[in-house]
């Protein structure tokens, strides 16, 4: 598995000093990936989701864990 995945932007304009709020939908399937036996699923495992403008520019991250096929 790649280090990094691109898996939901929006692209945002704003005025000099203006703040927005963004919303981004990620959905579950975002999370699947072929494992060893090249079974693909939402196999248990933890991902670092990153917030940013670039995958160098990281503004916010968090945690999800995926077990028994849920996102926890």
């Amino acid at each position: 598995m790649p280090m990094k995945e691109l898996k939901a932007y929006k692209r945002v304009e704003t005025a000099a000093g203006e703040t927005v709020t963004v919303t981004l939908e990620v959905p579950a399937e975002a999370f699947c990936y072929y494992d060893r036996r090249m079974a693909c699923g939402m196999h248990d495992c933890n991902y670092t989701v990153l917030l940013a403008t670039s995958s160098e520019d990281i503004h916010q991250d968090f945690d999800v864990q995926v077990r028994d096929e849920k996102l926890l």
